[in-house]
């Protein structure tokens, strides 16, 4: 027995998946996705009502908070190498939605992002590395209960440089 009435008992799934290719000691790609549902429907306290004494006696001391969510992930990377120098590259992507009820009471959270690196790292010589890339995001959220409504949408742009000395094996400089 429990204390926990479930008036929508929880359910889910999912799957997934991954993909991988190399075709010689050059290249790599890889690539992965998922996506997942869920929901369930719990009984709780009614922050609203009057006569929260009585509980756990039915009425309006009880209110049926219910979710739905649904996640979508991606996810890819690929890399070839060059004589002197290796192309690393890759892409991520994911998608979150929550469908909220609290009694009668809509509510919702969705947020999204996607983002891409890409960089290169050359080898000048045996001792000297030069690492250059640049990433790029684009993420969102909104939120909502009722007639409320919020959220953010942004856009993040990054490029980095980066110089690396082995003077001997053991020790290095960036």
């Amino acid at each position: 027995n429990s204390n926990i009435h479930f008036f929508h008992i929880p359910t889910g799934g999912g799957f997934s998946g991954k993909y991988v290719h190399a075709p010689g000691n050059k290249d790599l790609l890889k690539i992965f996705f998922k996506y997942d549902a869920s929901s369930s429907g719990t009984d709780v306290v009614n922050p609203y009502a009057s006569d929260i004494v009585n509980f756990p006696v039915a009425g309006d001391s009880i209110i049926g908070f219910g979710l739905k969510n649904t996640t979508l992930y991606f996810n890819s990377f690929y890399r070839h190498t060059f004589e002197n120098f290796i192309l690393r590259t890759s892409v991520s992507a994911s998608n979150n939605k929550d469908a909220i009820s609290w009694g009668v009471i809509p509510g919702s959270n969705r947020d999204w992002r996607v983002q891409w690196k890409g960089e290169v790292l050359y080898n000048i010589s045996d001792q000297v590395n030069l690492l250059a890339g640049s990433e790029l995001q684009r993420y969102q959220f909104n939120q909502a209960f009722s007639t409320f409504h919020s959220g953010f949408n942004e856009f993040l742009a990054g490029g980095y440089a980066e110089l690396e000395w082995k003077p001997v094996n053991w020790l290095a400089f960036k």
